[in-house]
């Protein structure tokens, strides 16, 4: 309840917001620059930081008075992470993407950050996020709730042409085989001519580490 320093000082906290004296006031930069010192407060683990502006009106002058007012609250950290909705995928493929462990300060950036790298793996129709108080004094749980989509397409094609006479094509992929997160895809071709088959893998995270392996197979056949 005691008035302490902003935190990283109060010019700092107060280059969050564009206003200067003189202009003209404007409530959309005040509200980004309240949402700036807000993210700058989650970011450094004030997760039930609130951030309240407070305006005094001179009708007189035509000029208004602001402060921001900021009641940062506990440091909070992350009790724990927890995920729902996978009912293909495994829990790890999931988990490898996310950038904050349990038992780290809690960070806004990060856990949105996490959120955008799961929704990038195409695996999932819908990445929802969400907080609640944890068991331990100031501790929060961090629920990322997903929808599944379908990862493997199917492609069959025919065609003809003077040279080769008829053509066709078949390809199937599937991007999160077996819910291991790993890509693997066929491609055939045949026509009265050629022949191609051909089969690629990825692996990601080969051995649960940041390299990847790609392997790939082919088989070609010309007749001249």
């Amino acid at each position: 309840g005691n008035e302490i320093e902003p935190l990283g000082g109060r010019r700092l906290v107060r280059s969050r917001v564009e206003a200067q004296p003189g202009d003209w006031f404007s409530r959309t930069k005040l509200s980004e620059g309240i949402e700036k010192i807000t993210a700058h407060y989650r970011n450094e683990g004030f997760a039930k930081a609130e951030i309240s502006p407070e305006t005094e009106l001179d009708v007189e002058k035509r000029s208004v008075d602001i402060a921001v007012v900021i009641r940062r609250g506990p440091e909070c950290t992350i009790e724990r992470i927890d995920v729902q909705g996978n009912d293909k995928t495994r829990d790890r493929v999931i988990r490898r993407e996310i950038l904050i462990s349990e038992g780290d300060k809690y960070s806004q950036s990060l856990l949105e950050a996490s959120k955008a790298r799961i929704n990038a793996l195409g695996y999932f129709e819908r990445v929802d996020m969400s907080e609640a108080d944890g068991e331990t004094p100031n501790g929060l749980v961090i629920t990322y709730e997903i929808k599944e989509r379908a990862t493997g397409t199917f492609q069959v094609g025919a065609g003809f042409s003077s040279i080769e006479k008829f053509i066709l094509t078949a390809q199937i992929d599937q991007q999160n085989l077996a819910g291991h997160g790993q890509s693997l895809s066929l491609q055939a071709q045949i026509s009265a001519i050629r022949t191609l088959i051909q089969t690629q893998f990825i692996e990601p995270y080969l051995f649960s580490t940041f390299w990847s392996l790609s392997v790939d197979a082919f088989r070609t056949s010309n007749s001249f």
